[in-house]
């Protein structure tokens, strides 16, 4: 998984990249680490809550791109888990996705990094939808998403 993360690091401007269970927690992180592992897990419970809410909307999705002033973050759905690319604003999004994609593939295929995933796969996305998992925004936005 390490080599893999790192060759979605070699793309140009892709500054790290990251797979988190659907409770946040860091499974592999690109080396070196794009971000501190508290960030990485805020970023990643926010992504799981974003596709959970999406699920329970009736629309799902395995993929989002969030756009912000200096960076983007791409998240790529794996079932148990997911996967958190951090890179610059004008990063090739076609061939990242193109790149994850591939990736994804290879991995579905590997049945260690199957068990790898799996083993914390114990948290559904959708526990992270509760009121105490979320600040008064996210909770009345997720409430609004959910009427």
């Amino acid at each position: 998984m390490e080599r893999d993360l790192q060759q979605i690091c070699a793309l140009e401007n892709v500054g790290g990249a990251f797979v988190c269970d659907n409770a946040g927690e860091l499974v592999v992180s690109s080396s070196p680490p794009v971000l501190a592992t508290i960030a990485m897990g805020e970023m990643s419970r926010a992504a799981a809550q974003t596709l959970a809410a999406m699920d329970r909307s009736r629309k799902p999705v395995d993929r989002g791109e969030f756009t912000y002033d200096t960076w983007r973050l791409f998240v790529r759905d794996l079932g148990p888990a997911m996967i958190l690319v951090v890179c610059h604003p004008n990063v090739d999004m076609a061939t990242l996705r193109m790149t994850v994609d591939m990736t994804i593939v290879r991995w579905r295929k590997d049945n260690n990094i199957q068990k790898r995933l799996s083993k914390r796969a114990n948290l559904a996305r959708k526990d992270l939808l509760t009121e105490a998992h979320m600040d008064d925004v996210a909770w009345h936005s997720y409430q609004l998403l959910g009427a």
